[in-house]
Parts: structure tokens; sequence; C-alpha cells
């Protein structure tokens, strides 16, 4: 995917959201730090009960 990305984030690392394709083809799309705001709080609201810090967390949403 390195022709893919934004001169602005080359360098960068990054990471590659997949979907299942329940609702048709599977999708992909890149990710640099975008999602990492929302699950921060997230996890912050909830706590580290709910999400420990430092472990690996999977997450499955539509």
């Amino acid at each position: 995917p390195a022709k893919f990305i934004p001169k602005a984030y080359e360098g960068r690392p990054y990471n590659v959201f997949e979907t299942g394709g329940t609702t048709g083809m599977p999708k992909q799309r890149i990710g640099w730090e975008d999602y990492k705001t929302d699950y921060t709080e997230f996890s912050e609201h909830y706590g580290p009960d709910f999400f420990p810090q430092g472990a690996n967390w999977l997450m499955v949403g539509p």
C-alpha cells in the first residue's frame, strides 16, 4: 500500500483496517492516529476495569 500513502505521512507507522464484507465486498482503509483519539476517549470513560492499559484489544464493530 506504499503508493497510496500521502507524502505528509511518509515514514510514519500505519494500520490497515479491514472489514469482513458482511454487506458486500471486504474493504480496507489505512489509518494513522485518528482512531487512537476515539479509542483513548472511550477507554478513559469506562476505565481500566473494562480496558486494561497495555493489553491487546480486538475491535469488532460495524
